[in-house]
């Protein structure tokens, strides 16, 4: 069987740029491949179709995709010929590993009932392989504690305050060694108790999963201190809209990067029963316009490792408000009440899903995907259906050259 070209754009953002051009003469044809400039990808393809006899496959020469361009047109073949329906062909595809930065932003509950539980998930995401996390990975950590709507430096009303939390390292900000030092030195910090609380030294505010303070500790588990006060509102979505609006002007996040928000909380924002804040809980939408607005990014996930069924505290649910933005964003819940969690298994699930996405198009239409494999392995993902002559292979462990080989049947 004579072979066609094929094009795929790979991308990590809902924002992509695809054109298709058909071409057919007597018996030819030809596509038009995109690849997204926020893609930070180095790709190369190769594409074949073969019908059902496998001595009629024949392989084409590769074609180089240059990311610095939104358009790379692989000129037509006077020797290829659109399937017949029925008939199966098979697409390879070569691309190379992920290089854009991920970022990790946590958004702790720091009130007094998470202490045993973010030492626990602080150990879940210790046992994450260094190796395991994309390339150029870093972290940060905030707090749920939501501002006043009309002075986002002073906590809310809801809040039950003390002397000195808005000083609070987290508080509207991320963690970090001068917020640290300036709360343990704060003379409106009265309670010593709550300045004991922070006994290791901080680091940057942004820090890499195997960095670690002035005193060898890692910078995750120094990030994660707390004085675990009754703080009565944790409502991270608030928060993190209000952190966001609070540096409206300025780019928290790096430029063609991929935002992962993990939210951890034993209840749902806004955690009192407040209507006032209740009715100020953002949707992902409004999360992800306020982000774009000011920040450059890829793509954007939210994930929570918060109760997903039922209470399993004296905290109240709240309509599980943290459920429905991160299933709108793709992201991953689990099960904050688990009897025996493993937070190290979704912590390893929440860095993996920060692997890029492959949009694949044929040069022509499809009734059915017979199997896809990943460098010869059964590919066990989500295929999604985008149109009759497009797919979508989420969450692909891409850190090294890899071949996507698709078999379809044509419509």
């Amino acid at each position: 069987m004579s072979s066609s070209k094929t094009a795929f754009t790979l991308r990590y953002w809902d924002h992509w740029l695809f054109r298709m051009l058909f071409l057919v003469g007597f018996s030819a044809s030809f596509m038009v491949g995109c690849s997204d400039q926020k893609s930070a990808f180095n790709a190369k393809l190769k594409s074949n179709r073969s019908g059902a006899a496998p001595e009629d496959k024949k392989t084409d020469d590769q074609v180089g995709i240059d990311p610095n361009h939104t358009d790379q047109t692989l000129n037509p073949d006077p020797k290829n010929e659109i399937g017949k329906s029925g008939e199966t062909r098979v697409a390879t595809y070569n691309i190379g590993p992920k290089v854009s930065p991920a970022d990790f932003l946590m958004v702790v509950d720091n009130s007094g009932s998470m202490q045993v539980s973010r030492n626990k998930v602080f150990e879940g995401f210790k046992k994450v392989a260094p190796s395991a996390w994309p390339i150029d990975s870093r972290i940060a950590v905030m707090s749920t504690m939501p501002a006043r709507f009309s002075d986002l430096s002073r906590p809310h009303e809801n809040v039950s305050l003390y002397s000195g939390i808005e000083t609070e390292p987290g508080f509207l900000s991320f963690v970090d060694k001068v917020s640290i030092e300036k709360y343990r030195t704060n003379g409106n910090v009265l309670n010593p108790a709550y300045k004991a609380a922070f006994a290791e030294p901080g680091c940057d505010a942004w820090f890499k999963p195997a960095d670690v303070n002035a005193s060898k500790t890692l910078c995750l588990n120094a990030h994660l201190q707390n004085p675990m006060t009754g703080i009565g509102a944790e409502a991270g979505l608030t928060a993190v809209k209000q952190i966001l609006e609070k540096n409206k002007d300025q780019k928290l996040f790096r430029d063609n990067g991929f935002l992962h928000i993990i939210f951890i909380s034993d209840t749902h924002d806004p955690g009192i029963d407040s209507q006032a804040l209740r009715a100020e809980i953002p949707n992902f939408e409004g999360i992800k316009k306020i982000l774009l607005a000011s920040n450059n990014l890829t793509g954007v996930k939210l994930h929570g490792i918060v109760p997903t069924k039922a209470t399993c505290s004296s905290e109240m649910t709240h309509d599980f408000s943290y459920l429905n933005p991160i299933r709108d964003s793709g992201g991953i819940t689990y099960d904050y009440c688990l009897p025996e969690p493993d937070y190290s298994s979704v912590a390893k699930q929440v860095v993996a899903s920060s692997s890029p996405e492959a949009i694949i198009a044929f040069n022509q239409e499809f009734s059915s995907i017979v199997k896809v494999l990943i460098d010869g392995v059964p590919y066990t993902g989500k295929i999604e259906t985008v149109n009759s002559i497009t797919i979508k292979l989420s969450d692909l462990a891409i850190l090294k050259d890899t071949a996507i080989e698709v078999t379809f049947v044509v419509k």
